[in-house]
């Protein structure tokens, strides 16, 4: 191929981040030898992302710049100077976008990494034309300390069985001090949506990892306290002897760690134990020495508006409280009568049975409320996985609840690899997920939906709480909730700060992985069945 001219594109999306940035500015920039196109319905940030391969290079970015090739057969003289007309007019461009970018609070970045296949479709041109990409983004200001940096990598697309639709898939990861082993994953059919559910989730593992507020140590009895810590996680006594668990029993008269947290329903402080807050690794040396639990980040939530964070928070409480307690009960779910289903969940369901799958979806009842449960079960491959989920409505619940169940499906029909375990070597959701993927373990999660009882999705819909006040309200429950965000987190793509908090309400049960870890003393425990199980 010879190369006898270059054309530059530069892309400013619908939804372009700072109207600062106009198609005008762009076309000024640039300069007319360069194709501008300025914001459109065409074309959308979530175009863009799949087509670069480290996505987290288009923080704030306002514009992305291509330079591709025109190819030709022609080898005379005049083709060859055309060829290097072009290429020093593209040049020349890119340097005038520079020197105008140093006049505003923006910068040329060309530290992109792009799949040439996908940008191909962006520019209309052949992929093996583009030489190159940049973005023009928002000038970051040098920070005098360190931060972790992100990374995020496409993972490979997740086919839905018998489907041409595709799951995005993206893992995140922090590289710097103190960050090792924290990672973050992003699932959806945008491209977008799975980056920042990825980045979200990093920032949330992250974030309850640092002691961000300031700590008091004194005894229970010289706080002001106004809900007993043994509300927040309660053990059998045999746990408490378990020294292998590590828990310690409350004593008013110890000294520990406390923080500052607020009331989720009204306003006013809340004492709390740090160690039901922060993980514990990362209190000082005296609050690890008999700790009241070991919180995971269940419970935690991300997002750049703190209220939604709230509410994601505790809803994910309600939800695991809600399974939990069913669980530990060997109680059954209530099933939803498939007739009874809206249109988009009964397609959803006939897709899956159609693929050999049985497919349940169901409630589960807690204190705080109903909560929706989707099983799916492969009696053919011997698998089984669940999904549970908790919102305003049981229609959105029950959708989000088959959702992450029919994710993990579609991953075992895959071909997912199936790790032989058992089950007194759980530590870990993607361990549990194993463990129901053998044969002679996955039908025993049928408990719970042996003997369920039949409604109709209008009589669910009816009983369903409208938000968490509400459910807070009915059960009596106190609640609070703690700033966790850290400063030095990484920021949204689109530049804004993401806030993590936890959310922590009386009498519910903890989540956690590994033998005998779950709080018992908050339940009633049934034995029959759990043969015995990871979370009893």
């Amino acid at each position: 191929m010879r190369v006898v001219a270059v054309r530059s594109f530069i892309f400013a999306p619908e939804g372009s981040r700072g109207e600062s940035l106009t198609g005008a500015d762009l076309a000024r920039i640039a300069g007319r030898e360069v194709e501008v196109h300025a914001r459109s319905s065409s074309l959308m940030w979530r175009d863009i992302y799949r087509a670069i391969a480290n996505p987290e290079s288009l923080q704030q970015a306002h514009a992305l710049v291509v330079v591709a090739a025109i190819r030709s057969e022609e080898h005379d003289e005049d083709s060859r100077s055309r060829t290097r007309r072009q290429l020093l007019t593209t040049g020349a461009a890119l340097q005038r976008a520079e020197d105008a970018l140093r006049q505003v609070p923006f910068e040329l970045s060309q530290d992109l990494e792009f799949e040439s296949s996908r940008l191909s479709l962006l520019c209309g041109v052949e992929a093996h034309e583009i030489i190159g990409c940049a973005t023009i983004r928002s000038r970051v200001p040098q920070r005098s300390a360190p931060e972790p940096s992100l990374k995020l990598r496409w993972m490979p697309a997740a086919p839905v069985h018998g489907s041409e639709q595709v799951t995005h898939v993206v893992r995140a990861e922090l590289l710097g001090a103190n960050t090792a082993g924290i990672v973050g994953w992003g699932r959806s059919p945008d491209a977008k949506t799975a980056c920042d559910i990825a980045v979200s989730e990093i920032v949330e593992r992250y974030s309850y990892r640092r002691v961000s507020l300031p700590l008091t140590r004194a005894t229970g009895m010289a706080m002001r306290l106004t809900v007993d810590p043994r509300r927040w996680g309660c053990f059998a006594s045999e746990q408490y002897a378990n020294a292998v668990l590590g828990v310690a029993a409350y004593d008013p008269n110890e000294e520990r760690h406390w923080v500052k947290g607020r009331s989720l329903e009204k306003d006013g402080d809340v004492w709390l134990p740090a160690e039901c807050v922060f993980s514990i690794g990362s209190l000082p040396a005296k609050a690890r020495i008999s700790p009241l639990m070991k919180v995971t980040s269940s419970g935690c939530a991300s997002d750049v508006d703190v209220a939604v964070a709230r509410e994601r928070a505790a809803y994910e409480i309600i939800e695991r409280d809600a399974f939990l307690r069913h669980w530990l009960a060997q109680r059954p779910c209530s099933e939803v009568s498939p007739t009874s289903l809206s249109v988009d969940l009964a397609a959803r369901v006939s897709s899956l049975s159609k693929l050999g799958l049985r497919v349940v979806l169901g409630a589960v009842q807690g204190d705080l409320g109903p909560v929706a449960i989707a099983g799916v079960i492969s009696p053919k491959q011997g698998f089984f996985v669940l999904g549970s989920a908790c919102a305003g409505s049981a229609e959105e619940s029950l959708g989000r609840a088959l959702t992450e169940a029919s994710v993990a499906a579609n991953a075992r029909l895959l071909g997912t690899p199936r790790r032989p375990i058992s089950p007194s070597a759980i530590h870990s959701p993607s361990d549990h997920g194993d463990l129901y993927a053998q044969r002679r373990y996955f039908e025993k999660a049928l408990a719970l939906f042996a003997d369920a009882s039949s409604e109709t999705m209008e009589a669910l819909e009816a009983r369903w709480p409208r938000s968490v006040k509400q459910r807070l309200r009915s059960a009596g429950k106190p609640a609070c909730w703690v700033d966790l965000s850290a400063s030095e987190a990484p920021a949204s793509l689109d530049g804004r700060r993401i806030h993590t908090v936890r959310v922590l309400i009386a009498d519910t049960i903890p989540i956690a992985f590994g033998r005998d870890a779950v709080p018992r003393g908050m339940a009633h425990f049934v034995k029959r069945g759990l043969f015995p199980h990871p979370l009893a």
